[in-house]
């Protein structure tokens, strides 16, 4: 029988996980000479009627970002994704892949930068006084990452940026 403490997992699987972003990102040039000039894609409600990724180009954009938002509930520890019925579909697995592939269809260089909502909360704000709390938040939270790691692995993302907003959380674990 092989015993894990739990805790020591769950505070180094983000680090496995930034070592994946890194080992995986070693297989792309990610940055140049090229100045990085982009903007971040509101994701859509529904389905791309056509590529509206053109017009990004046509102002000089190179690269785009797109935000699949995670949400939990004020004071619950639980990270909730992907939620089958209030997630818009740019915010699925489904329409990050497709966003994705339309951008760079278009020439685009993508940064995937997934986040934790938290209505009428800051993110940054978010801490626990229980330590099952806090597990609960990083197993939740590392099975969202993961899930939005194996996505840039397979849509080749140059970019993948983790733990934005989240301030208590990084300088209490």
């Amino acid at each position: 029988m092989i015993l894990l403490n739990t805790s020591y997992f769950t505070k180094y699987s983000l680090v496995f996980c930034c070592f994946l972003v890194i080992s995986c990102a070693s297989n792309h040039v990610i940055f140049d000479s090229e100045k990085m000039n982009g903007l971040t894609v509101v994701a859509p409600p529904d389905p791309y009627k056509e590529n509206p990724f053109d017009s990004i180009s046509e102002i000089g954009a190179n690269w785009v970002a797109f935000v699949p938002y995670a949400f939990q509930r004020k004071k619950e520890a639980k990270v909730r994704y992907p939620l089958s019925n209030h997630q818009w579909w740019g915010e699925t697995p489904e329409g990050i892949k497709a966003s994705i592939r339309e951008a760079k269809a278009k020439g685009l260089k993508i940064m995937l930068k997934p986040q934790v909502y938290i209505p009428g909360d800051f993110t940054g704000n978010m801490t626990f006084v229980n330590e099952n709390d806090w597990l609960v938040w990083e197993e939740s939270y590392t099975d969202y990452i993961m899930s939005m790691a194996v996505i840039c692995e397979d849509q080749a993302v140059e970019l993948f940026c983790i733990g934005t907003e989240l301030k208590l959380a990084v300088k209490e674990r």
